[in-house]
Parts: C-alpha cells; structure tokens; sequence
C-alpha cells in the first residue's frame, strides 16, 4: 500500500510530547512504517517517555519541556499528544513559528477556543443567530475583490501542497471507487450505520 505513498524528499526531525496510547499505538507505529525518525520525546511521566523511547528506539527522553525546545533544530516537528486540558500551557511553550502536529482538539470548551484564539466571541445560544446575522451582514460590506484575494492567499499555500502530494491519478482513484470490493464495504458501511440490508 505505502508503494503508491509519496513520502517528503527530506525529512524533518520529529519530537514527541506525550507518551500515552495515541502515541504508542498510533504514532509511533505509523512514523516507523513511513520511515520517519523521531529524535527526542517528552512526557510528564518520565517512566512512560522512557517505556515508549526504549519501545520505539528514541534516543533522546528529556525531563522537561524547555530542555526540548532548547535542543530541537529550527526546522522540528513537534507532536503533541496531551490531554485537552495540557493543551494551552503547551501551545504557549513551543517555540514561535515552528510546525506542530495537534492530536487533540483545539480546546475541551468555549472558553480554552477562545483563549487559543481559535474563536473571536462566545455568543449565549439566544444571541447566536443574531450575531451570525450581524457578521454576515459586515461581511458582505468588503468589496469583492478585496474578498476574493484575501480567500486566494488563505487557500494558496495549502492548495500548493495538496498538488505536491498528490497520491493517485484519476485513473487511479476512479478504479478503487468502482471495484466491487469497494462496494461491498460502502453496502456493509450503509447496512450497519442505516440498520438496512
């Protein structure tokens, strides 16, 4: 399956905070398929980082955050796999400008979003549609053009990098979708969420 996978021409180095389920199971797992080493891995629970750097074969298991950061090159990745509560004081840590993969939700509730600059206000449910009517009606004040750029420089870099990893072709895509396999699983799926044969 992973023939059909393009990988990144250069790796970068990863660093892992937390040492918990997602990461042992999941991460981890899926880092060592893909061929992608992880440098250094950090969790409150010194054991658990020490069980999964000795599991996993990472070299480096650091006793606290800053040290991490301190021996992190510019160009890391940091995965974060904490619980939802450890998120902002974490967020907070990490070096400006870095690349972080997030395994959790951006916040637990209202408030933790919006302390995370996520969301801008939290409307009560009566003054919610009201509000949503007022932004909609601000928005659609700008001028067109100035609108549509904006939208085009948000989407550009992501849309880029979706072209350079491209998967398959559409010859490729359209033979999976239309193999009686598929199929099978689309009814299997559908009888099962549906309560339907």
């Amino acid at each position: 399956m992973l023939k059909n996978i393009l990988l990144p021409s250069k790796q970068l180095p990863i660093f892992i905070i937390g040492a918990g389920g997602i990461v042992n199971t999941a991460h981890l797992p899926a880092y060592k398929i893909a061929g992608f080493k992880v440098e250094g891995i950090f969790d409150i629970v010194q054991d658990k980082a020490r069980a999964t750097a000795n599991a996993f074969g990472i070299l480096q298991v650091f006793g606290s955050l800053e040290e991490m950061f301190s021996h992190a090159p510019s160009n890391a990745v940091f995965d974060v796999a904490v619980p939802g509560r450890a998120m902002i004081s974490i967020l907070q840590l990490l070096p400006d400008g870095c690349s972080v993969l997030l395994q959790k939700p951006m916040g637990e509730n209202f408030e933790e979003a919006k302390e995370m600059g996520i969301i801008d206000e939290i409307p009560s449910a009566h003054d919610l549609l009201g509000r949503a009517h007022a932004i909609a009606q601000r928005l659609i004040t700008v001028p067109r053009a100035t609108f549509g750029i904006t939208k085009r420089q948000l989407r550009e870099p992501y849309l880029r990098d979706a072209s350079h990893i491209a998967v398959a072709s559409v010859d490729e895509i359209d033979a999976i979708w239309a193999a009686p396999e598929t199929h099978e699983h689309i009814r299997e799926y559908l009888a099962k969420t549906l309560k339907k044969k």
